[in-house]
């Protein structure tokens, strides 16, 4: 979380502006880690967990502790 950073001695921001910045609710979310209720969203969470994989039986071209772990295969970069 973003106060784990601060504790850990990251000074790259501000937490009073940062509160200041975000709802209470947008601050939980974003910067805490905190999932939102998830009744108004597109996408319950419950659907979207019936999609996950255990990728350590199912990726056959993930490799988790090798240097590269796709090797040199192309790889896009995730979208938040």
């Amino acid at each position: 979380t973003v106060e784990d950073a601060v504790r850990g001695g990251c000074n790259l921001f501000d937490l009073d502006q940062l509160r200041m910045e975000y709802s209470p609710d947008e601050y939980q979310n974003l910067l805490m880690c905190e999932f939102v209720d998830d009744l108004a969203s597109v996408f319950p969470l419950s659907e979207l967990q019936a999609c996950m994989v255990d990728s350590w039986e199912v990726w056959t071209d993930f490799h988790a502790l090798a240097l590269r772990p796709f090797g040199w295969h192309e790889v896009w970069i995730g979208y938040d």
